[in-house]
């Protein structure tokens, strides 16, 4: 295919409701699927045990209920929680956080202030995030579980790809990035994003950054939901990526596609 130079614009993706709503589902759906595997299983696509994915949404979730109820405090001058003892007491902890956050978030409204990594943010940032936290969770676990998947809107997939791309996005100053970028492309929404790698890769960590629309040196695309599981590092044949070779291979290893060595992604929960 051609590469595409045309700008696209994503679209009003789900409302606060919406994602308080997705975070409840899939809230449930996670605990249940992960209810169902030993606690020692793996879970694709970063090959760890359901207890230590468990345990790390357990420590995300409940940290975030905690800066909820605590708006005014400074999340790391808290005393240290001490997380469930055993693998069953951390799935009901799971649920308890997941219900404890879906009231608090519902109680603070879209417009409630929240200190959202360290910059001012919104109980709306907040709600998309966990949201999609969630939704990455479930799907983990009901691949790991061999049940099936049910799809997720085009809209809902589209506004994951662009959580996951803005998150993840560098905002290191210091780095000096290519003029021309890899554009991403959800062929059943229309929307795109545009993203820029460094030019010195010499010690390449997986770092890019969003810019403006602008004519792209290679595409990634395919439609939203197998967009958005290529880039939380599945393998999905139904992607195509075109174009230049470099940039091709910095994408394929930002996003831990398994033909490049793994980076060791620097995750962004709380800085």
């Amino acid at each position: 295919m051609a590469l595409s130079t045309r700008a696209y614009t994503q679209r009003v993706g789900p409302s606060f409701t919406e994602h308080v709503e997705l975070l409840a589902g899939h809230g449930q759906l996670a605990v249940t699927r992960l209810a169902g595997l030993p606690p020692k299983a793996r879970l694709a696509p970063d090959d760890a045990t359901a207890h230590q994915v468990a345990h790390e949404h357990w420590a995300t979730v409940e940290i975030w209920s905690w800066s909820l109820e605590h708006r005014s405090a400074a999340w790391d001058q808290r005393e240290a929680p001490v997380p469930p003892s055993d693998h069953a007491s951390l799935l009901a902890g799971i649920a308890a956080e997941h219900a404890r956050l879906v009231t608090l978030l519902q109680d603070a409204g879209p417009d409630g202030p929240i200190d959202y990594f360290g910059q001012p943010g919104t109980c709306a940032d907040l709600a998309r995030l966990l949201a999609h936290e969630t939704i990455t969770l479930a799907h983990a676990a009901t691949v790991a579980s061999d049940q099936p998947w049910h799809d997720l809107t085009p809209q809902v997939a589209s506004d994951g790809v662009g959580q996951a791309l803005s998150h993840w996005s560098s905002a290191d100053p210091q780095v000096a990035w290519r003029p021309q970028p890899v554009a991403v492309h959800a062929t059943d929404t229309g929307d795109e994003w545009y993203l820029a790698f460094p030019v010195d890769v010499d010690e390449f960590n997986g770092e890019y950054r969003l810019v403006a629309a602008a004519p792209p040196v290679a595409v990634l695309e395919g439609p939203a939901e197998e967009v958005l599981w290529w880039l939380h590092g599945w393998p999905i044949p139904g992607v195509s990526a075109v174009g230049a070779p470099e940039e091709l291979r910095l994408l394929r290893q930002a996003f831990l596609q398994p033909d490049e060595p793994r980076p060791r992604r620097r995750w962004r929960w709380f800085s």
